[in-house]
């Protein structure tokens, strides 16, 4: 694989393709709990912490996503 420097074409390509459905899931997640806690105030906030861990073996960067 040739260099990636697109952030969208980095998140649609980590573990195998898959972590983009996973992200959206957690999205929609807390999107679902902030609509159930917002209630008669009409407001609540939350956050989402997505860290990438970048691991250099030879010439070839691994990056490993964690949500939180």
């Amino acid at each position: 694989m040739g260099v990636i420097r697109d952030p969208n074409v980095v998140i649609a390509s980590l573990e195998g393709g898959t972590f983009a459905a996973k992200l959206r899931a957690e999205m929609n997640k807390v999107v679902k709990t902030l609509s159930d806690l917002s209630g008669e105030k009409g407001a609540a906030t939350g956050s989402l912490t997505l860290k990438l861990k970048f691991v250099m073996k030879g010439q070839t960067v691994e990056i490993t996503p964690d949500l939180a």
